[in-house]
């Protein structure tokens, strides 16, 4: 409205450029990681943070999206767990990465959050689990590759195909990795 007041038309029309030109920089930003990543131009940087306090920051970005979600997203994410030593912005894009795809294939039940540790290996687990379309055993592999989507037949969503590759990588890069556990119908746990 700089230059002056925008009547509804116009600003729907703004409205969608905006968004457009948002998806468009992720786009973007999503190959130029997968590209740095295969050129091993990522730099790790190792941080001791709280995986509680990174949850909330996750869910504070994602707010909007969640919002306009019918579907609630439930943190179950102790703030008395320990630290954890890895690169705090990756893990962090990763599970941005893992709750948008679940809001994205969720439209009735419940997406829950989840952080453990095994103490006695002080190995992390955080998951995603969703109440959505669910990925058939034949797919569980393939939703990993860049540029890969699955889903019923005859849906396709408004992803790249770049997220779920990202996440694995990134994971795997940490030490880590990301697998799925789906049904058709019923969900998944990433």
């Amino acid at each position: 409205n700089m230059a002056g007041t925008l009547n509804p038309e116009h600003r729907r029309m703004v409205s969608k450029i905006d968004s457009n030109s948002r998806n468009l920089a992720a786009l973007i930003n999503n190959v130029l990681d997968i590209s740095r990543i295969e050129a091993d131009q990522i730099v790790v940087e190792l941080t001791t943070f709280a995986v509680e306090p990174l949850v909330r920051e996750v869910l504070d970005e994602l707010e909007t999206v969640i919002n306009a979600s019918a579907v609630p997203v439930l943190s179950q994410v102790s703030d008395q767990l320990p630290a954890i030593r890895s690169d705090r912005q990756k893990v962090k894009q990763v599970l941005v990465n893992l709750l948008s795809n679940a809001l994205k294939f969720t439209a009735t039940g419940t997406i829950r959050i989840e952080a453990t540790v095994a103490e006695e290996r002080g190995s992390w687990r955080i998951a995603v689990h969703d109440t959505g379309i669910g990925i058939a055993a034949a797919d569980r592999e393939r939703v990993f590759e860049a540029f890969e989507q699955a889903g019923p037949a005859g849906t396709v969503s408004a992803g790249t195909g770049l997220g779920l590759a990202i996440c694995r990588r990134l994971a795997r890069l940490l030490g880590g990795d990301v697998s799925v556990d789906s049904t058709p119908g019923v969900g998944s746990t990433f």
